[in-house]
């Protein structure tokens, strides 16, 4: 079961979780988790997951696609943990930095923001622009094809009422 660093496949454990797996591959898992408690703590997430995924579900909505399960983090808690202490530092320090530098963190923040706030007006305006001078164009269009349905049909209402009278 390679496949990892530690030489354990989360892609099979998820696999055997699903009740995806041929039956050899199957017992081949199962065997490695008997001495593997990593996997097997795996195992036991994958499987209460997919059952509550089942209770929860109606029957017609399908299961989740295995390529965006796997994609999901399966990072352990500490691992978390270190990234959220590793952010918060950097974030210090480059508050710090722009304090040493002179500036206020929260005015450079407040700054940030007002030109997020100005780009996004600017982008909504520019769309309710666009969409005034196509809505004209558009009106015409579905006015034309209203009219093309109209003539279809009358087309067709006439070639029936022929043939009947035939």
């Amino acid at each position: 079961m390679s496949g990892s660093p530690g030489g354990c496949d989360p892609r099979l454990v998820f696999e055997l979780a699903e009740g995806a797996l041929e039956p050899g591959r199957r017992r081949r898992v199962l065997a490695h988790l008997d001495s593997c408690p990593d996997c097997r703590a795996r195992y036991e997430r994958e499987r209460r997951l997919s059952e509550h995924l089942r209770l929860t579900t109606t029957p017609d909505a399908g299961s989740v696609c295995r390529e965006v399960v796997m994609e999901l983090s399966t990072r352990p808690t500490g691992v978390r943990l270190a990234w959220v202490v590793l952010c918060l530092g950097l974030l210090l320090a480059d508050g710090a930095a722009l304090v040493s530098a002179g500036m206020n963190p929260l005015v450079f923040a407040s700054d940030v923001l007002g030109v997020f706030w100005a780009v996004t007006s600017g982008l909504a305006t520019a769309g309710r622009v666009l969409l005034e001078a196509i809505g004209v164009i558009l009106l015409i269009a579905l006015a034309a094809g209203a009219l093309v349905d109209l003539l279809v049909a009358a087309v067709v209402i006439s070639a029936r009422r022929r043939a009947r009278q035939a």
